[in-house]
């Protein structure tokens, strides 16, 4: 009885082992990301991006021209009806008229309103986005996307329906810093809500071999951001956001110059560039402390000039939060 009841334990615990590698595989990366490396040769700052590709994924494309079976949809705007496909492609063409001057090769998974390829159903639509950035062989992948935040759940609070999000899969903690810079560039740039930077298991971002972010620039379920939204200079202006953050990264990651005003010449139209960076500019630490109860943490925003921009004190229940997640989610531990 006693070597039975030992026989069923070890098979129960066996169960929970493969039960978390398959759980642990449908989550995280199905590929190690590859790092960002260094531009080999003299350090260029009036071209930061010289030697990187970048690819940019506008999101959806070609709304009502495919049936939802075999499309991964889309949201519309709530007062003018147009569609996010569309907004996606604007600010991402923008985005690379913008990596472009700062020296970069880029790639587009579309160019038109239409889908990622011939993809037969949903779930190849999206691996073709993905499978894109893989062939062409990208340090960088950046998913444009405009959301439709719900506004019916429990604690919803309307000053944060308009606002700025990215996503990277879970334990990419190469990707993270590139996010947050993103997120927190259309920010300030965009005067939106920061909602961070959250986990997800998404196709797109799970299977990039490289950096890969998801944004999502702004809700069009918010009638103001939609008008806004339909105005190519406040695509432009979303769209220098990104590239601001893109180069801030290069900043954090790599501690390199960047010559911003040479890059984006200032305009009477337009924050300087460089202003507008350091604003946004931001680096994730963990501060750590002993108290009476045992070790706490801190998640802390440091600015460009070490000055404490945001803290949040890290719970295990804070992982998956609708608070400002500007953290180093699912990445450290308090111990």
């Amino acid at each position: 009885m006693k070597k039975g009841r030992i026989i069923l334990t070890g098979l129960g615990v066996l169960a929970l082992v493969i039960a978390s590698a398959c759980v642990r595989g449908a989550l995280y990366p199905k590929y190690p990301k590859k790092a960002w490396q260094p531009t080999a040769g003299p350090w260029n700052a009036r071209a930061p991006l010289a030697g990187a590709t970048l690819c940019i994924d506008p999101g959806h494309g070609g709304e009502g021209r495919f049936p939802k079976e075999v499309y991964t949809g889309g949201t519309k705007g709530v007062v003018s009806g147009q569609t996010e496909g569309a907004v996606n492609l604007r600010v991402a063409q923008y985005l690379q008229q913008d990596l472009r001057l700062a020296g970069a090769k880029v790639e587009m998974t579309r160019t038109e309103d239409v889908r990622c390829g011939q993809a037969p159903d949903r779930h190849a639509e999206l691996l073709c986005r993905s499978d894109f950035s893989n062939a062409k062989n990208c340090d960088v992948f950046i998913s444009i996307h405009h959301d439709f935040t719900p506004t019916d759940i429990p604690g919803f609070r309307p000053e944060r329906l308009r606002a700025s999000r990215a996503y990277i899969a879970p334990g990419d903690e190469l990707s993270l810093p590139l996010a947050q810079n993103i997120v927190s560039a259309l920010s300030q740039g965009l005067g939106t809500f920061n909602k961070g930077v959250m986990p997800s298991s998404l196709v797109v971002l799970k299977n990039a071999r490289m950096l890969a972010v998801l944004v999502e620039v702004s809700p069009l379920n918010d009638p103001e951001e939609d008008q806004r939204l339909s105005r190519p200079e406040y695509n432009q202006k979303a769209a220098r956001a990104i590239a601001l953050g893109v180069l801030n990264y290069l900043r954090v990651a790599q501690s390199r110059d960047i010559a911003f005003r040479e890059v984006f010449p200032p305009s009477s139209s337009e924050l300087d560039s460089q202003v507008a960076a350091d604003e946004s500019y931001v680096r994730a630490g963990l501060e750590k402390r002993w108290t009476f109860s045992g070790l706490e943490c801190d998640e802390v925003l440091y600015g460009i000039r070490g000055e404490i921009r945001q803290r949040r004190f890290l719970r295990p229940s804070s992982r998956f939060r609708e608070e400002p997640a500007f953290a180093l989610i699912d990445l450290v531990h308090c111990e």
